[in-house]
């Protein structure tokens, strides 16, 4: 009986230190694959556009404007292909959208532009295109005085002007999220 204990007590050991040094192997590894993939990257990792710079975070790429930080998901060289109007955002905006079936990439795109206004010290006011709106804000119209952000779903990526509104148009929620970092970085002057 003390003999099957004894027999019993080294497989258990046995089995411990073989499950220490997996661990430790993995922990080694892991490190070893962390400091190699670093040293690889670092090339990619600060990029500057317009005497802005630009660094790769878990995130997406962050810089700092005027002591404020940023992130991006695209650098602006690559959303120079799409084609933006010189306008001048007043000092109020109406911010519309006319995309049926909110996503939360809707959602997202319009707080981040709202925010950004906001940091710019711009007024914003929420508003409706169409006059069979369900929200309890204005509705407006872009021949109307009224100057506005019009966010809208189209054939194509882009950002123009038409009489008073500032068409941010995109083909699908992917290209909603390039055109609004387009309009972004031309709100903070990087673009």
């Amino acid at each position: 009986m003390a003999y099957w204990r004894e027999k019993e007590k080294k497989s258990e050991q046995r089995k411990k230190l073989v499950l220490g040094g997996i661990i430790a192997f993995v922990m080694i590894a892991s490190t070893v694959g962390f400091a190699f993939n670093n040293s690889t990257d670092s090339a990619q990792t600060k990029v500057k556009y317009n005497d802005v710079t630009f660094y790769r975070s878990n995130t997406g790429w962050l810089t700092s404007i005027e002591n404020s930080r940023f992130v991006f998901g695209y650098l602006p060289q690559e959303l120079e292909n799409i084609s933006m109007s010189n306008y001048i955002i007043p000092q109020k905006v109406y911010l519309v959208n006319d995309i049926e079936g909110v996503t939360i990439d809707i959602e997202n795109s319009l707080g981040r532009i709202a925010r950004i206004l906001q940091y710019k010290g711009i007024q914003l006011q929420r508003g409706c295109i169409d006059p069979v709106c369900d929200l309890d804000v204005p509705v407006v119209e872009c021949s109307d005085e009224k100057n506005k952000l019009y966010i809208k779903q189209g054939n194509e990526t882009r950002i123009y002007q038409e009489d008073n509104c500032l068409i941010i148009e995109s083909e699908n929620n992917k290209e909603l999220g390039k055109v609004t970092e387009k309009l972004i970085y031309f709100l903070l002057g990087i673009i």
